[in-house]
């Protein structure tokens, strides 16, 4: 098979992970596959950043170990934009923290020198955002600190954003399961400050992507957000095309789905409501690096 610059091949032992690190089982494996850092490899080239961006993933790699960083390809209707999530389910006794990474990697990414982490906390994920006008030695201005939520019946957790001003509170998410929580789901979908999702709920809840893993429905800022964990790549090329995605991905993905088929996706979409209907603010798509 002849690679694109971009793509990795996949090894028979390479794990399978969601946008959680949990595993899950992949679909049937050949010896020609695909990993999914692929994806977001072409990301940056459609976005024409791809040299600068290879080098933090090989650097983060290097600091922390390949299959340790989530990745998140956010998309605006105008651009690509990134997220990239860190997890140490230790806690207190986490090896991988804000301040033993940004250590490793400070030659190539530093953290803004006003930011003051507390890591007595008991986070167990962090992450940060970069756009595509972001350049080697850029600091980041803002980190992403996620705790859990403990007495809740279903998983969901606390996010907070970490900048020089101090602390923020920034979402509250919570997953279900597609067919035990549907009443729960279409219930957290109502509970919206955002306007009224309640005669909207079929342009949410999609069934096209319904047949997944986990539901996840995070209140937001601005905003409130559905997360589908666990699709296909047909599942995945479906998201691109209904939400408007570049045709060069599309093209891409259409041309190499059967070597994305062993892997499971999670993608998420911001949206508000009002009389006219659903408005989508912005989507993503995650993977695993």
């Amino acid at each position: 098979m002849n690679l694109f610059p971009h793509e990795e091949l996949a090894d028979v032992d390479d794990p399978h992970l969601n946008y959680c690190l949990w595993p899950y089982t992949p679909q049937p494996f050949s010896h020609e596959q695909l990993r999914s850092i692929s994806l977001l490899n072409k990301s940056f080239a459609l976005s024409s950043v791809e040299n600068v961006f290879h080098d933090l993933t090989a650097s983060i790699s290097h600091a922390i170990g390949k299959f340790k960083t989530v990745w998140g390809v956010k998309w605006n209707g105008r651009e690509f934009e990134w997220e990239l999530y860190f997890y140490d389910y230790a806690r207190r006794d986490r090896q991988v923290s804000v301040t033993s990474l940004f250590h490793a990697i400070q030659d190539v990414l530093p953290l803004g020198s006003g930011i003051s982490i507390d890591e007595s906390l008991p986070y167990f994920m962090f992450s940060f955002n970069l756009s595509p006008s972001w350049s080697p030695r850029a600091q980041i201005e803002v980190v992403n600190l996620y705790l859990g939520n403990p007495g809740s019946y279903v998983s969901s957790g606390l996010s907070y954003k970490i900048t020089r001003k101090g602390r923020e509170f920034a979402n509250l998410y919570s997953f279900f399961n597609p067919e035990k929580h549907r009443e729960e789901i279409i219930g957290k979908l109502e509970s919206s400050a955002f306007g009224d999702p309640t005669s909207h709920l079929a342009k949410l809840h999609w069934l096209q992507l319904s047949e997944c893993d986990t539901i996840c429905i995070a209140n937001k800022e601005s905003c409130d957000t559905i997360y589908y964990s666990g699709i296909n790549v047909r599942q995945l090329l479906y998201f691109f095309n209904a939400l408007d995605y570049p045709a060069d991905l599309i093209e891409y993905l259409s041309l190499r789905r059967d070597l994305y088929h062993h892997l499971l996706f999670d993608v998420g979409m911001d949206f508000i409501t009002d009389r006219s209907g659903v408005r989508l603010l912005k989507s993503g798509f995650y993977g695993v690096f």
